[in-house]
């Protein structure tokens, strides 16, 4: 037992002693670079409310006839449930509390409230709970795929000059690590298509922006041997 403990330490300190030893033949190079680039959208993620009161029979059919009464709130987008909840009232009938959104262009938007209340009847009611403004995430993953391509456009440039200035060093790429963050669009935009909206007012002219920044950190290295 003793020779094996002896050996497994053995080679630890070799391993140790060869990883030290790369470790301090490379000459480092650290670099942080920014991309950043603004998202816009002329749609908007539409949230509503459903509220009901049904007996036993009509539950058969609730769900079908949600979907049927949010199509004629607007066919312009798919609408999806997101929250389904059921509960008895006193009186014994059944009370459902729905939420659907469905994402809708701007120029479906200006009379969903008269919409809402058309398709609404008494103990069964739709209202508009709110309309967001913000980029879905196909449109953050496309300018994602943009800015890393603008990162790694600018290390290969960066890796270029410093092979310029020091030409016998034959630096490479070591690593790119990628840090994201999103900046929020500003809250007038927001504040202005929600008025655009209350108002019945025309949505056409509102782009709603969010700006979506990564930033890198970007090792270069070169071995001192050689």
């Amino acid at each position: 037992m003793k020779k094996i403990v002896i050996c497994v330490c053995a080679l630890f300190c070799v391993f140790s002693a060869y990883a030290g030893e790369n470790v301090q033949s490379l000459n480092r190079v650290v670099l942080n670079l920014r991309a950043e680039q603004w998202v816009q959208t002329k749609s908007a993620r539409v949230i509503v409310n459903v509220n009901a009161a049904l007996d036993k029979s009509a539950m058969a059919t609730a769900h079908a006839v949600i979907m049927r009464k949010l199509e004629g709130l607007s066919n312009k987008g798919r609408w999806h449930i997101t929250s389904f909840n059921r509960s008895q009232g006193q009186s014994g009938l059944e009370q459902l509390k729905v939420v659907a959104q469905a994402r809708l262009k701007e120029n479906a938007l200006a009379n969903l409230r008269d919409q809402a209340k058309a398709v609404s009847k008494p103990g069964f009611t739709f209202s508009i709970a709110r309309i967001v403004f913000q980029p879905n995430l196909v449109a953050f993953e496309r300018v994602r795929a943009k800015l890393r391509a603008r990162i790694y456009a600018q290390a290969l440039a960066e890796l270029k000059s410093l092979n310029d200035v020091y030409s016998k060093q034959h630096f490479y790429l070591h690593t790119i690590d990628f840090v994201g963050r999103i900046i929020a669009a500003p809250l007038a935009r927001n504040s202005v298509a929600m008025m655009a909206y209350k108002t019945g007012g025309s949505a056409s002219s509102l782009s709603v922006s969010n700006k979506e920044v990564i930033n890198a950190q970007v090792v270069f290295a070169s071995s001192t041997k050689g």
